[in-house]
């Protein structure tokens, strides 16, 4: 994502706490043809994969990088901060 590129992963674990099935990329389940499918869709729709590719950097930067999680942990330690008080 952090590359502006669609994602095509596992639909389980941590995957899905990162991508967005058909936002960001694809889950698929564990199985060969539905990656290959997955594969396909985006070589045949360039639009797409750009659509997707964009959408998935946007995600990166708002929710996993070093910016956002500074963001996150500050945010953390001024929460703990406050209930010490």
């Amino acid at each position: 994502m952090y590359m502006g590129r669609p994602v095509i992963a596992v639909n389980n674990g941590g995957p899905q706490e990162t991508v967005i099935h058909e936002v960001t990329g694809f889950l698929c389940p564990a199985i060969n043809t539905h990656f290959g499918v997955a594969m396909a869709q985006l070589v045949k729709d360039g639009a797409l994969a750009v659509q997707l590719g964009r959408a998935g950097k946007e995600r990166f930067l708002k929710h996993f990088s070093f910016e956002a999680f500074t963001k996150n942990w500050v945010r953390a330690v001024e929460s703990l901060q406050k209930k010490t008080n």
